[in-house]
């Protein structure tokens, strides 16, 4: 063998365990799941109003009729006028992400509340949040198929159908403890008719 080729080869042989090396000695962090979001917002026409008995007769942008009845907690109804708006508007947002923390951790849920204060026009919005810790049972990547169980034990699979959630579980091996977080909102006001 050349001097040449001897020096080639151990420059290959040098450069083949630094990478080695590098590639041990900086793991790459798991990233957590780009929330998926969705938000629907529907509007509808107050037809009708009966305060006494608290109903409400809503008419939508098709013509559909609905009349509910309005929870007392509901402040400020006497403002509502016939031909005034209501809009009400519902979110659900699902994370997720790798957390050694969430191993054998129960399942949290968090309410909030806040509605109109007296004299305001008739307003409310209510949210709930719910952190789910599992553990990754098996992962198929190459068809979008994860297994986990919760604290039950139970293994339940899910096919996961969005780009955040096949590049997340990418990243998933059994074993791994993963926080499952859920988010609902749901907010109901009232403008005036123009």
């Amino acid at each position: 063998m050349k001097k040449s080729e001897g020096i080639a080869v151990t420059g290959l042989s040098m450069l083949a365990m630094l990478l080695v090396v590098a590639c041990q000695s900086t793991p790459q962090t798991p990233q957590p799941m780009k929330t998926i979001e969705s938000t629907a917002k529907i509007t509808a026409t107050v037809e009708q109003i009966d305060h006494a008995k608290r109903l409400l007769s809503l008419k939508s942008p098709s013509g559909e009729m609905v009349t509910v009845e309005v929870d007392p907690a509901v402040r400020n109804l006497d403002q509502m006028k016939v031909g005034d708006r209501v809009v009400a508007t519902y979110r659900e947002a699902i994370g997720a992400q790798i957390r050694s923390s969430a191993s054998g951790a129960p399942a949290t849920v968090k309410i909030s509340a806040d509605v109109a204060e007296p004299g305001e026009r008739p307003a409310a919005s209510a949210t709930s949040t719910v952190m789910v810790p599992v553990t990754i049972a098996s992962v198929d990547s190459a068809n979008d198929l994860v297994s986990f169980y919760g604290e039950d034990g139970l293994v339940r699979a899910i096919n996961v159908q969005t780009d955040e959630a096949r590049a997340f579980i990418k990243q998933l091996k059994p074993g791994d403890h993963v926080e499952v977080t859920f988010t609902e909102a749901f907010a109901i006001s009232v403008e005036r008719a123009p």
